[in-house]
């Protein structure tokens, strides 16, 4: 039995009363979830162990299982991996980007000064779904990944860490990729900076 794992996940709840169950996240991507009463469970019984608990649940369903309650802009969501680490604990605007991007979407908008940058931005959730691509990325990948991971735009692209420094290449184009992380009130974001090198 994984008593200590089971402990910590249960104290968890208690940074997140709104909700039924904890996210489980796999290399960024929805892997499943543990619901509170099978860990209370298997701690009873003595035998709980994380990974058998993990159940699959489809995204139009996870909502009406996850919360408690309706669900409100200050409603937050512990994010686990597969072995029981916090991830994070997941803000409502943060699960509406991941879970329900085309409605997340509708009413994202950056400021139309980044449209027209002289480089290719893209900015990502803390999951790396793509939420913004200004008119250099979208014209430098070729096509929309809004939504997608990032991972799937990167792989366009030839990567070479050189230092310090991340060069990435497409075709004849050569840029510096630098990534920053930036906190907001309730989101956390990647901005993706391609600089090109002269």
């Amino acid at each position: 039995m994984e008593k200590d794992i089971a402990q910590k996940l249960l104290g968890l709840f208690f940074k997140a009363p709104l909700v039924h169950a904890l996210l489980v996240f796999e290399d960024n991507e929805f892997f499943g979830v543990v619901f509170k009463r099978d860990i209370e469970l298997g701690m009873r019984e003595g035998n709980f162990e994380l990974y058998e608990n993990i159940n699959t649940i489809r995204v139009d369903e996870l909502s009406s299982m996850l919360f408690a309650n309706q669900a409100t802009s200050t409603t937050v969501i512990p994010v686990i991996d597969k072995v029981g680490n916090l991830v994070k604990i997941m803000t409502y605007e943060e699960y509406e980007s991941h879970f329900h991007f085309d409605r997340y979407i509708a009413n994202f908008s950056v400021s139309p000064v980044l449209d027209n940058l002289d480089h290719p931005v893209v900015v990502t959730n803390h999951f790396k779904r793509i939420l913004y691509m200004n008119n250099l990325a979208m014209e430098t990948a070729g096509k929309d990944y809004l939504g997608w991971n990032v991972n799937s735009l990167l792989k366009q692209f030839d990567i070479e860490i050189a230092g310090e420094k991340m060069i990435v290449t497409k075709d004849d184009k050569v840029f510096h990729l630098h990534i920053h992380y930036s906190l907001a009130e309730n989101f956390s974001y990647h901005v993706y900076q391609f600089l090109p090198v002269n």
